[in-house]
């Protein structure tokens, strides 16, 4: 009870990420009922468009790994404790999208393969910078969408202030958007890698925060070097 009461201390703390967080779930959920898999992505793909073409391969870079070792680094020069916290949520949810990818889920293709098969488009150049962009890997969840909504919750959650909240929600979303957009993950990939992150970062920040590494609190990565 005492873990679930610190839990929903910090919901309210951070208000403004949760909350725009269960609307974004919310969309997701309702869209996920109304169309069949392959008829949503085909629909949101639809909307491509060469501008987009051009950003949305340097946003989709806000979920990679490389990413996450800059936000531990940056926080190991502020704080260590937090820097320790961060690498622990990050690679635990990281870990977790990985067996669910490798071990479990080992029949999820990802979208350029399946529509490449299965389906005609016209805008050959967005299937293009699609193709040129995918992994290896299977699909569900999205690796990449677990990595930002991991990022930008944690770090929401050290801060008190709302628009930080907001801000920090908005490039975990378009993150995970971006990941649909270009073909490397179906609506239900970011779906669940947005669940695994955030209530990942919640959970291990709530566990983390005050029975563990308490004599890194006031230390940073300076005070070591200097």
């Amino acid at each position: 009870m005492y873990m679930i009461k610190k839990m929903l201390q910090n919901i309210r703390k951070q208000s403004a990420f949760f909350f725009l967080y269960l609307v974004f779930l919310f969309v997701l959920g309702a869209f996920l009922y109304i169309y069949e898999q392959k008829e949503g992505h085909i629909l949101i793909n639809k909307q491509w468009s060469p501008l987009q073409d051009l950003i949305f391969p340097y946003i989709t870079l806000i979920g990679d790994g490389v990413s996450a070792v800059v936000v531990v680094i940056a926080l190991a020069f502020y704080n260590l404790r937090y820097a320790s916290m961060a690498l622990i949520t990050f690679v635990s949810t990281a870990l977790l999208t990985q067996f669910l990818k490798l071990v479990i889920f080992t029949e999820s293709k990802r979208p350029i393969i399946v529509l490449w098969q299965y389906f005609h488009y016209d805008d050959t150049s967005h299937m293009a910078l699609a193709e040129n962009l995918m992994k290896k890997g299977n699909s569900f969840p999205s690796g990449h969408t677990t990595s930002a909504f991991t990022i930008f919750c944690f770090l929401a959650l050290l801060s008190s202030k709302k628009w930080i909240g907001a801000l920090l929600f908005f490039l975990a979303a378009i993150a995970g958007a971006s990941r649909v957009y270009l073909s490397q993950h179906f609506v239900e990939d970011v779906f669940l890698g947005a669940l695994i992150g955030t209530f990942g970062a919640l959970i291990l920040y709530t566990v983390m925060q005050e029975k563990y590494f308490k004599k890194l609190e006031n230390k940073s990565l300076l005070d070591y070097i200097r």
